[in-house]
């Protein structure tokens, strides 16, 4: 999809984002439905199911409020479903107020809309 929305000169917008500022927010770009889950979905739709309920717009990192293996499930701007997981956190530190991960890293899975 991103070589798609590059090859078509159209901006590849996130629905996810984090910025890690003092604080470092992990936040979901409006517009958008999420959820943070506790077990991997079984199927897309069952995904959708927990992204339309919402309930996650940010998460404030130097917080660390969220852990290793974190799910999140989004319903994005097209349609699509998307379960992610945090693998790693790079960076920060959790005995500190002010050191936030300096990246957060996610493995996902995709179910287009068809």
């Amino acid at each position: 999809m991103k070589e798609d929305a590059e090859s078509q000169e159209q901006p590849l917008e996130q629905d996810l984002s984090y910025n890690n500022d003092l604080w470092g927010y992990l936040s979901v770009r409006a517009g958008r439905n999420a959820a943070q889950i506790d077990e991997t979905p079984n199927d897309a739709e069952a995904c959708a199911r927990s992204a339309n309920l919402g309930g996650f717009t940010e998460a404030k990192m130097s917080e660390w409020p969220t852990k290793l293996h974190q799910k999140f499930c989004f319903a994005t701007d097209k349609g699509n479903i998307v379960n992610a997981e945090i693998t790693r956190f790079v960076g920060g530190d959790r005995d500190s107020y002010t050191e936030p991960p300096t990246q957060i890293e996610f493995t996902a899975t995709m179910w287009q809309r068809s």
